[in-house]
């Protein structure tokens, strides 16, 4: 009965990994003051070889995996981006970020095929896609993931090193001098009597030519929990296409009308880069923690 809840739950809510924070350019925050980093209705569209990333079990779903601005919204007199993604070969979870003016993530929304949605906040703002690192540099992080109520927090540790830029060849084209970064994550489900280790790693190439990921490289550590084990495996997300197109008008809006009661449980005017200047660009490791802690959340809700 655990090893079916869990695979319910955390395969499916860990599911979407880094790319939904990819589709911004690699500018400072507060760069470009009131002109906003987005667009509604600018699309990144990525072909998907092998399982979802995150996903406890190997199977593979291959598609395409689709980031779409979808809509904007005020929050405190400040400006959010609300970036949607989702997979076309399993439909049934979507997520959203908000992000602000500043690239700061704000918070993550996921919603499972029962439409139920979970919120997810970060202690602080952080630096969304800033990548301020020199060629061979390698950077520790250390963060915590938290309920909307913050009495779950989900401690995550986080190796970034850059790469010599490389030439990526993708479906949308050849992007030279792309970026490349290894995330590789940690982390841990306290349950009480027992911990629940995660480690996965991915490699990530960025390209100013799209202002953002080109592609994405995840490899899933094999693990354990009491009699269930899982496998670990591959997959990988490349450019196809990007662009502008048109978004339904009515789930803009509902979407845009939806952060009047955000609860963010943080201070939305602090700027992330005070103090640790270092996290810029960490945050495409995240997600996975996110998603594991959604699905505590869901295990508790269902006791």
């Amino acid at each position: 009965m655990m090893r079916t809840v869990w695979m319910l739950l955390v395969s499916t809510l860990l599911y979407h990994g880094t790319l939904s924070l990819a589709a911004v350019s690699e500018s400072t925050p507060g760069e470009t003051p009131g002109v906003g980093p987005f667009e509604v209705g600018q699309r990144w569209l990525y072909d998907h070889e092998g399982p979802r990333p995150g996903a406890m079990e190997p199977n593979a779903i291959d598609g395409q995996r689709i980031l779409k601005v979808v809509s904007q919204a005020e929050l405190g007199g400040q400006r959010l981006w609300i970036i949607e993604e989702r997979f076309t070969h399993d439909p049934n979870v979507v997520s959203r970020l908000y992000v602000d003016d500043m690239l700061r993530l704000l918070s993550l929304d996921i919603t499972n095929q029962k439409g139920e949605a979970m919120r997810l906040t970060y202690e602080s703002g952080i630096a969304y896609q800033a990548m301020a690192m020199d060629v061979g540099e390698q950077r520790t992080v250390k963060t915590r993931l938290l309920s909307t109520d913050g009495k779950l927090k989900l401690p995550i540790q986080i190796e970034v090193q850059r790469f010599e830029d490389e030439t990526v060849d993708s479906p949308a084209g050849l992007f030279e001098d792309s970026r490349h970064f290894e995330f590789a994550m940690k982390s841990s489900i306290d349950l009480k009597l027992v911990k629940i280790p995660i480690e996965e790693t991915r490699h990530r190439w960025y390209s100013d030519q799209v202002h953002g990921l080109v592609k994405e490289v995840y490899e899933k550590k094999p693990g354990k929990f009491m009699t269930w084990s899982w496998e670990g495996y591959t997959s990988t997300s490349t450019l196809a296409s990007f662009g502008l197109g048109d978004v339904d008008g009515n789930t803009a809006k509902a979407l845009g009308l939806a952060t009047s009661d955000f609860g963010f449980g943080q201070d939305v005017g602090a700027d992330p880069s005070r103090g640790a200047p270092w996290l810029w660009g960490v945050l495409g490791c995240l997600v996975a923690g996110v998603c594991l802690l959604a699905g505590v959340l869901l295990v508790k809700r269902r006791r």
